[in-house]
């Protein structure tokens, strides 16, 4: 299970509230332990202020990335990872891998205690959610020319058979296992799939997960090669680069017979953290965060 510790101070009345409180920074600190599940992990601390006078800053491994980082806070994900895990949530036991991180510190005011693993699926959400606070969990440093790294946000499928629950969509069952509505079609016989009943048995398949590639071109140091496998054949798939100069969304791609689909992306000379997004127009996501240094 996720292992956690929150403490979110209780929000302060409106009467009385000065503006110099409402205002606060948020300063967090943030240790991580990273790597291949099959390797040592590798320790890394950052330290985070977002709202402060000078604008974003960041050290250690958010050193490059204290734009992105911040902008993940304003749009609530510590709250909304917060949320999630204090709300009784089931998690899928697969295992994501042995890496950990806590943030803390205080954000909008509020103190935060958030402590996340990658042993079940839920902690693989929780870490994805975060990313940008925690970088990539097989994070070991710079990727050199023409070494690939990948991940993914989707995983393999969780029990063999799930009880549907009030209020259950194929939708929000397919999201919670990591698969696709299209898998649980092709696994079950539904006498309405837009109408599931409550204690109703559904089969969640053994699927391979997704999985994004990126290499960075030998021959030409700002070029990304992007390859996707394991999507649908004939999904238009578009591709999100969030860098530390902002975020573009590239035109729909078609996907090939084989289930792949590929792009390439100009950093103009850019460093930093990178991530790229694949999303599918049937259900098909994807995700890989990693490090571009210069030269």
């Amino acid at each position: 299970m996720v292992s956690l510790a929150i403490a979110f101070a209780a929000g302060l009345a409106a009467c009385g509230t000065s503006s110099s409180e409402s205002s606060a920074p948020t300063q967090l600190t943030i240790t991580t332990k990273t790597g291949s599940a099959d390797s040592v992990l590798v320790p890394g601390d950052a330290f985070l202020e977002c709202g402060g006078p000078e604008g974003p800053k960041a050290t250690g491994f958010l050193g490059q990335n204290a734009d992105a980082a911040c902008a993940a806070v304003e749009q609530g994900v510590l709250t909304e990872v917060t949320k999630s895990q204090i709300s009784g949530r089931l998690c899928s036991q697969i295992y994501g891998g042995p890496q950990a991180a806590r943030v803390k510190g205080t954000a909008d005011g509020k103190k935060v205690d958030l402590s996340v693993t990658r042993t079940d699926g839920c902690g693989i959400g929780d870490w994805t959610l975060l990313e940008p606070l925690l970088g990539a969990p097989d994070r070991t440093g710079d990727v050199p020319k023409g070494k690939p790294v990948s991940s993914t946000t989707t995983t393999t499928a969780g029990p063999t058979t799930y009880t549907v629950q009030r209020g259950d969509t194929l939708t929000s069952i397919a999201k919670r296992f990591g698969v696709r509505v299209t898998d649980l079609l092709g696994a079950n016989t539904f006498a309405n799939p837009d109408n599931l009943t409550e204690g109703q048995t559904v089969t969640i398949p053994k699927v391979t997960p997704p999985t994004l590639l990126v290499t960075r071109d030998p021959t030409e140091p700002n070029q990304l090669d992007f390859e996707l496998t394991g999507a649908l054949s004939g999904e238009l798939v578009t591709f999100t680069i969030t860098s530390p100069s902002g975020s573009f969304t590239g035109p729909a791609h078609a996907v090939a017979s084989d289930g792949t689909a590929s792009a390439t992306y100009d950093t103009a000379g850019a460093t930093g953290t990178f991530t790229v997004a694949a999303n599918g127009s049937q259900g098909t996501t994807a995700q890989t965060t990693f490090q571009v240094s210069a030269g």
